[in-house]
Formats: structure tokens, sequence, C-alpha cells
């Protein structure tokens, strides 16, 4: 006998409904918080006991819930936020589903405190594993209260899938401060067994909550920029700083989601920027009109679906762009010659290498204007000297800066070898060509690369026979850039660096990397003297560079000291 169809329970749909929205502890702060910010709470506070696993208190003080309304709250699909169909395509809330709460409460115990601006008293409502158990009138300020206890006691299966509370803990550490990030104004408070974690204070600049939150000093890159139904906000650590990291958060519409569209768009973007393909740390914050993009994605509401993917893409990465360039507006060791005399700034195109393009081994020392004081640059820029003829030493304004002039060779190398080759076609015939003999491993690897290769304007030729394990390749041109590299060394690099499965993008970026390191055994070595027209020089090369603060591998090519932080260490502070 076949099993006949039958209607879920409510019990049971709301069990189903908290397993796709209340995955962990976090995720009950996460659809919390959101209510609060819905309802126009400036201060929030969370309260937790053993990461949220025994209990978790989240107080706002919002507009509050009207106390004919509270039972109503804990019933599936009842919101305040949509009213008809065409609602979807106009939500402005983080909320809208009325699925949270519900979802909640069938699987806790819940006391919820709340009281609206026009009452004269609160209403305090007891909730368990889905059962309203009491409704009382409570003395209590504006805004709301709830306490959710014993999350998943009534499901031990569900429960066994928690994590030790120190896990549990990061991740609910973590989606507090997404919204701190998100609500800079809003001010967000969390406690663990009685222990204050952080009390971020509402600000009104977003730098600043960036800065409190992660708890950095380096400063930050950013631009704002707008397209049709599109505003955008950037925020780039300073990759020069060793307080950096790879990390990515994207807002939208003040939801922190996951999005692979917009995370394709900005890890491809830096992977011309940093050799290991992996951005620095990105907060990006897009405001998009809620009829292009889809929030009512998934349950838990943190993928979006965007109506224009492409056009979503290259906002993003022309917002990159605009805050890379941006930094040339600062005055800094590698941006003052991005300014004339008068000080105006001066972006300068980046244009196809024609002909009459000279290795850049060659010209990176070309001789400046004699009558120019090259001890004393342009914003106030000063070389000092140099510390082991390795770091350059500049003064700038009440800034002590060292600059790794190797790194910032590397940087100026890998650039102009990744843009010739991404520019230019041009290619030279090896007067002697270069017999590479490999064993039939890296033989394989280099066959899988050959194709790859011709594109970008090597020729190898392939002998059919093989002597004694080994097999032979010729190698007749190279990229014109690349005419003075040594092309054995280049070779075995690419073959030792596995490329035989990368992308085409990473395998002109690998070329480049190796070319660039390789370049500086012909140039600034580790230990070389510089002159203060050779330093000139170097800085003039690294102004033009698009991403001037790190050397491919993601080191920083600068570290500065404030005269504070100078001070304070000669206990002068």
């Amino acid at each position: 006998m076949t099993n006949r169809i039958k209607a879920l329970s409510p019990d049971i749909v709301n069990k189903i409904a908290a397993g796709e929205v209340v995955e962990r502890p976090s995720s009950v702060i996460k659809e919390l918080i959101e209510n609060a910010i819905d309802a126009e709470a400036t201060e929030i506070s969370v309260e937790l006991v053993e990461a949220g696993k025994k209990q978790i208190v989240v107080k706002d003080n919002g507009t509050g819930i009207h106390p004919d309304d509270i039972e109503l709250a804990f019933t599936r699909h009842a919101t305040s936020k949509i009213q008809s169909f065409e609602d979807l395509y106009a939500i402005d809330t983080l909320g809208f589903r009325g699925e949270a709460l519900p979802a909640i409460a069938s699987v806790s115990k819940i006391t919820i405190t709340s009281k609206t601006k026009d009452e004269m008293s609160g209403i305090k409502v007891i909730v368990e594993y889905g059962e309203i158990k009491s409704k009382q009138k409570k003395a209590t300020g504006d805004g709301t209260t709830i306490s959710v206890e014993d999350i998943y006691s009534n499901t031990p299966a569900r429960l066994k899938f928690l994590k030790k509370t120190s896990t549990e803990l990061s991740h609910c550490v973590n989606v507090v401060n997404n919204y701190a990030i998100a609500y800079p104004s809003v001010g967000f408070k969390l406690v663990h067994n009685g222990r204050s974690l952080f009390f971020h204070h509402g600000v009104d600049n977003t730098e600043t909550r960036l800065s409190h939150v992660l708890g950095v000093k380096a400063p930050w890159l950013s631009a704002r920029s707008a397209y049709e139904y599109i505003e955008g906000e950037v925020y780039i650590l300073d990759p020069s700083s060793t307080e950096t990291r790879n990390e990515i958060k994207i807002f939208v519409n003040g939801r922190y989601v996951r999005d692979r569209v917009v995370n394709h768009a900005i890890t491809s973007y830096f992977e011309k920027h940093l050799s290991t393909g992996e951005p620095p740390f990105v907060v990006l914050f897009l405001t998009i009109d809620p009829s292009f993009v889809d929030s009512n994605v998934s349950p838990t509401k943190n993928e979006v679906r965007f109506r224009e993917q492409n056009l979503v893409y290259s906002f993003v990465q022309n917002i990159l762009e605009l805050c890379i360039h941006s930094t040339k507006d600062k005055p800094s060791a590698h941006s003052y010659i991005s300014q004339d005399s008068s000080g105006s700034k001066k972006y300068e195109q980046k244009q196809p290498l024609t002909k009459d393009y000279q290795p850049l081994f060659e010209e990176l020392y070309k001789p400046q204007d004699e009558n120019k004081d090259v001890q004393e640059l342009k914003n106030g820029v000063r070389i000092i000297g140099q510390f082991k003829k390795q770091y350059i030493i500049l003064e700038e304004q009440d800034n002590l800066i060292l600059l790794d002039q190797h790194a910032a060779h590397e940087r100026i190398n890998f650039e102009k070898i990744s843009n010739a080759m991404t520019q230019s076609h041009e290619t030279q015939q090896l007067l002697s060509p270069e017999l590479i003999e490999l064993n039939i491993q890296d033989a394989m690897v280099l066959k899988e690369l050959i194709p790859e290769l011709s594109n970008r304007g090597f020729e190898i030729e392939e002998f059919d026979s093989k002597k004694g394990g080994k097999q032979s390749f010729i190698v007749r041109t190279v990229p014109k850039i690349l005419e003075k590299i040594n092309v054995k060394e280049l070779f075995f690099e690419l073959i030792n660096s596995k490329m035989g499965n990368m992308s085409r993008q990473s395998i002109t970026k690998n070329i480049a990397l190796i070319a660039a390191r390789l370049s500086c055994h012909e140039s600034v070595r580790g230990t070389h003297g510089l002159t203060p027209t050779e330093i000139t020089a170097l800085l003039d090369e690294l102004g033009k560079c698009e991403y001037p603060h790190t050397c491919p591998h993601g080191r920083p090519v600068k570290i500065e000291f404030s005269l504070y932080e100078i001070e304070k260490m000669f206990k002068r502070k």
C-alpha cells in the first residue's frame, strides 16, 4: 500500500523552516539583529551564554512591537514588511519573509519583552517550542528584548551538529561585526558568559567603524561611484600595511551576502595587480534599486540574484579601478610624480607599447634633469639616504618612510612585463636559439603549455627523438619585453611552478612574476648603492605603477612611521 499524501502539522513545518533559517546560534543572532535594525534601533546589545547554545539575549531601543501584534509575530509568514506581491520587488528592509521568529520559537524557549513609544507599558510573552505559554503587561523601556534559551534542545539530532563553543562564538562575533560594519551609526555590544567582548559606539563614518571593528590602524583606500540604478562604496585596507589580510566582505542593500558574481569581479581584478591572485582586505557596499536585485533567493537571505549581472560585474571592477587610482591623489613616497608643479592631479592612460619601446632594464635609470633638486622632491618628500644598501629612507612631512628598493623594482618590472605581454604582440627572434633539455615528466608539462606560450609570443620547437630519458626543445622567439631574460631559467621555473593546470591569465601573470624576479639580477639587487638621481628614477617608475603598495608576492614596498609613533618608541609620548 502506497503512502498517502498528508499535510504536515504546523509544528513539523516550523521545525523544517528552523532547519533552513536557524543553522546555528549565529543564525538566530542574525535574524534578531535584522529585526532590530528594521525597527530603527540605534543601540543593539547581544549577550551570549556558551556561545548562544544555552542563551541568546538581543536588546534594542527600536520602535518595539504593538501589544496587539506580538502573538501574531510568532505566526509563520506574518510580517509588517510587505503587504502585496509587488512589494517583493521593492524590499527596503532586512527582514520580510515572516519566518524567523516562528522558526526560532519552534526549537527553543523564547521570552520577549517589547514596548512602543506610544504605549504606557510594555508586553511580555513567553513561548516554548512554538506554543505561547503566557502574555502579560510589563514595565519596560522603549524597544524590544528577546531571550532565546536552549536552542535545539527539543531536536537532539540537530543539536549534535553544533560545533564546540569557541567555533560557535567565532561565528557569532563575525555576524555582529558584519552588521556593525554595515550600520556604523548603530552601536553594537557583545557580551559572552558575562564578559564584554566589545562595544562599537555609533560613529558617523564607515572608515572609523571599519578600523574599530577590525582593530587596525592602517589607512583605508576608498572610492564612491554611481551608475544608473547602482551606487557603490569600496574600502581597501592599505596593502603595504603589515595589518592587511586576504578577505572580501560584500554588502548589498545593507545586508552581508555571499555572491559569486561580485566575488569573481573582485578577485579577477586583483589578479593583474597581485601575483598571489588574492585581493587585500576589501569591503564593498552596493546599493541597488530593489527591482533589479532579488533578495528572496534563500530563507537565510544571504544570497542575492542580480537582474543584470554583467552590469554589476563591470561596475564593481570600475569602482576598484577608481579606488586604486585615487591613491595617487594622496601625497606619499610613490605619488608625488602624479602631480605637476601646480599641484593638480595628472593621470596618464596607459598606451599600447610601440616598436619604439625600449627594454625596461635599460631605461629604469634614465638620466633626470640635472637642474632638479633630487634631495627635495615634490609634496615635501625628501631623500635622506639608504640603509644597508637595501632600503631607501624618505622624509614626508611628519612621517619617516622606509622603502624596499628590491620590492619596488620587482613591482615595476612585474607591471611593465604584464602590460607589455597583454598590450603588445611584438616578438624578438633570439640570435642563438635556446636549447632546453627536460626529463619526460617536465616535458609533458611544457607540451601542455606550448599552445598558450605560442599565443604569447614564444616560438618553441619540439624534438621527436628522446635521448637518455631526456626530451629537447628549442626556443627561437620570445616576447620583445623578455629578450634579455635568461630563457632557460624562465622555462625551468614555469615548469616547476606546475602551471600546466592554471588559467590563461595565470600563465601571463606567472611569466611576468618570474621574469620580474629574474630581471632583478640584471639591475637593482638586494644590496645595491643608489645615487639620489637613481632613487628619484626608481620612485618615478614606482609612481606610474597601478598598484605600487606591494611587490608581486604581496609583500609591502614601503613602511611608514609617524612622528607620534617614533616619539612613543622613545618614551616621549
